[in-house]
C-alpha cells in the first residue's frame, strides 16, 4: 500500500464524534492503549530531564500524527513546541483545529507552539519542510512505523528522517504492531485469516501452502488489520529486530523494548500509573451488577455478548476472594479474552541517538 493509499484511506476515514466513540466495542481498549502512550510519553519526558537538566525548552516532532490525539498528553508533560506531521491532509487539518481550539480554551488550554506539516516520512525530506532548522529532543511515531516496512528503503527513509533531525542524546519513541507475534497467531489458521470479537488480521499472500509454517518475508509482508471497524486498513508486518539492527546505522540504539502485557508488569506496580489507569478507562470493571450490565447491552455493540470471554477474569476474581486479599463483594480491572489477544500484537519502545 503506498503513501498516497494510505493518505487516502485516512482522509476518507469518518471522524467519529464522541457518542459513536463511547459505543464502541473497543472503548476499553482505545483507553487502554491511550495509557500506554502516557506511560511512554512520561519515560520520554522522564529520559530527557536526565540527560539536558535544566533544559526547559522542549520540543517534539509527532510523526504520524493523525488527528492529534496525543495533544493533551504532552501537554501534561510540559514540553514547549510541537510539530505535527502526517500524511493525511485532512488529519492535519482536523489536528490544527484541535489544537486552535485549544489555545483559545478556558483552564486547560493549549500552552505549547505548534506547526502542521503534511508529508511521507518514508518517501520524503522531513528538514525540508520543517518552518525553519530544528533538532527535537523528542520523535513520537505512534501505531504507524510498521506501514514504513513496505520496503526496505522506505523505512530507512524513516530512520533517516527520524536520525537527521533528533538531537544527540534525544530519544526515539513509539507504539507499532509487532510482526512476530501476529504471525504465531496467523500459524495457528488453515487460511491466513485470525480473527475474534474485537480483531481480525489476514494475510493477503495466498500462496501459502503450509500456514503452519508461515515466513514472512522481511518488508513487504502484506496484511489486513481490522480493529471493529475503526481501524480497517492494509498495512505491513513489521520485525522489531529487524528495526533494532537498521536503527543502529543511523545512530539510534535501543533502550527498551516492551510487548503491551510486559509493559503492564512493568508500569501497573506505581500507584499514580493505577490511578491514571482508571482515569483513562483503561480496563473494564468485571463483575457488574444486573442494572449497568442491562444498560451496557443496549449501548455497547457486542458488550460481553460471549461469557467466555470473561473466563478468565471470573477465575482470577475467585483466586484472589479465596486468597482472603480482599472481602466480597467486589470488582477487578480486565478487558475481554478478544482485547487481550489484541493487545498482544502490539509493543512500545525508545531508541536513544548516540
Amino acid at each position: 500500500m503506498s503513501a498516497e493509499e494510505v493518505a487516502k484511506f485516512y482522509n476518507n476515514l469518518h471522524n467519529q464524534d464522541v457518542e459513536d466513540r463511547q459505543s464502541s466495542r473497543i472503548i476499553y481498549l482505545r483507553g487502554f492503549n491511550n495509557w500506554i502512550k502516557s506511560m511512554l510519553i512520561q519515560d520520554a519526558k522522564a529520559q530527557i530531564n536526565q540527560v539536558f537538566p535544566g533544559n526547559k525548552f522542549v520540543t517534539v516532532l509527532d510523526l504520524a500524527c493523525g488527528k492529534g490525539g496525543d495533544m493533551w498528553k504532552w501537554q501534561k508533560a510540559d514540553i514547549e513546541e510541537i510539530i505535527f506531521a502526517d500524511v493525511a491532509s485532512k488529519s492535519i487539518e482536523q489536528c490544527k483545529q484541535r489544537y486552535m481550539e485549544g489555545r483559545t480554551r478556558t483552564g486547560n488550554h493549549a500552552a505549547f507552539g505548534a506547526s502542521f506539516i503534511v508529508i511521507d516520512a518514508t518517501g520524503e525530506r522531513l528538514a525540508d519542510k520543517l518552518p525553519r532548522p530544528m533538532l527535537f529532543e523528542i520523535v513520537s511515531c505512534q501505531f504507524a512505523l510498521h506501514y514504513a516496512f513496505r520496503s526496505e528503503k522506505h523505512l530507512r527513509m524513516m530512520l533517516y528522517n527520524i536520525s537527521l533531525n533528533l538531537k544527540p542524546k534525544g530519544v526515539f519513541v513509539g507504539t507499532m504492531t509487532d510482526a512476530e507475534r501476529i504471525v504465531q497467531y496467523l500459524r495457528r489458521t488453515n487460511n491466513g485469516i485470525f480473527e475474534n470479537d474485537v480483531v481480525r488480521v489476514e494475510y493477503m499472500d495466498k500462496s501459502i501452502s503450509n500456514w503452519s509454517n508461515l515466513t514472512p518475508p522481511l518488508f513487504g509482508a502484506k496484511i489486513k488489520f481490522a480493529l471493529d471497524t475503526q481501524v480497517n486498513c492494509p498495512e505491513y508486518l513489521g520485525y522489531f529486530p529487524l528495526l533494532i539492527e537498521i536503527a543502529k546505522e543511523f545512530n539510534l540504539e535501543l533502550v527498551f523494548y516492551r510487548s503491551f502485557p510486559e509493559a503492564i508488569d512493568h508500569y501497573y506496580n506505581k500507584i499514580d500509573n493505577r490511578n491514571l489507569m482508571g482515569r483513562m478507562r483503561a480496563l473494564e470493571e468485571y463483575p457488574i451488577d444486573d442494572e449497568r450490565y442491562n444498560a451496557a447491552k443496549e449501548n455497547f455493540s457486542g458488550y460481553r455478548k460471549l461469557k467466555e470471554e470473561y473466563d478468565h477474569a471470573e477465575k482470577k476474581r475467585k483466586e484472589i476472594q479465596n486468597s482472603g486479599e480482599r472481602r466480597s463483594p467486589y470488582c477487578i480491572g480486565t478487558l475481554s479474552k478478544s482485547e487481550w489477544e489484541a493487545i498482544n500484537m502490539y509493543c512500545m519502545f525508545m531508541f536513544r541517538k548516540k
